[in-house]
């Protein structure tokens, strides 16, 4: 389904997008007309965008902050990846120091990047799939456990601060309706544990998995 995207999108090198032509819109300052980096893009669907991405030198981390407004579904996330991080490792691309998405109010917390997919996409809890099956392709599960069980700033594990979201009914700042605990579950089977609040019964590791 084609979205409009009606922002000004303030792209560093990296954020330029091929071709722009027709696609820009009074190219310039926002006033003046002056300042080439800013586009104004309509009419484009999520992988239409990253098609026309020119991937640059920045790093994921400002990538991924640039364009979490833009992916509309974990497969977004992954293509991007592909295209502009190809040669990123499975553990610096999720093992990755806790950073926080501060333009546009978005995500400002730090966390680890499974949390911040986790909080942007509803269907998270079934996206995961195709990164669990790496690990577990690879035998490295406990690895995975470890994954989400590292602790932020603030003492939060993944299932903490995913917990947070379930009670606020929110991310992104916005009440949305269908933010449930099917994330927490998943995690709870791959032995995620809460550790900022009580850890509850029902949340048990599925040994079988693990073998």
């Amino acid at each position: 389904m084609k979205v409009i995207v009606s922002l000004f999108l303030f792209l560093s090198s990296y954020c330029v997008f091929a071709g722009s032509g027709d696609d820009c819109v009074d190219c310039g300052n926002n006033l003046t007309g002056t300042n080439n980096k800013t586009l104004v893009l309509i009419n484009y669907t999520a992988e239409e965008l990253i098609d026309k991405l020119a991937c640059g030198k920045e790093s994921f981390d400002t990538g991924f902050c640039h364009l979490i407004t833009v992916f509309e579904k974990m497969d977004n996330f992954y293509k991007y990846v592909k295209k502009c991080h190809s040669d990123i490792s499975l553990d610096e691309l999720y093992g990755r120091a806790a950073f926080a998405c501060q333009d546009g109010g978005y995500n400002r917390h730090k966390m680890g990047l499974l949390n911040h997919l986790a909080i942007r996409f509803g269907t998270f809890s079934t996206d995961i799939n195709d990164v669990i099956r790496v690990y577990r392709d690879q035998g490295r599960l406990e690895d995975f456990s470890k994954l989400i069980n590292q602790k932020d700033s603030q003492g939060r594990t993944f299932l903490d601060i995913h917990y947070e979201a379930v009670q606020r009914g929110e991310y992104f700042g916005t009440t949305i309706k269908g933010l449930g605990e099917r994330p927490l579950k998943k995690m709870c089977m791959l032995g995620g544990r809460f550790e900022k609040y009580p850890h509850p019964e029902w949340c048990k590791r599925k040994d079988k998995l693990f073998k």
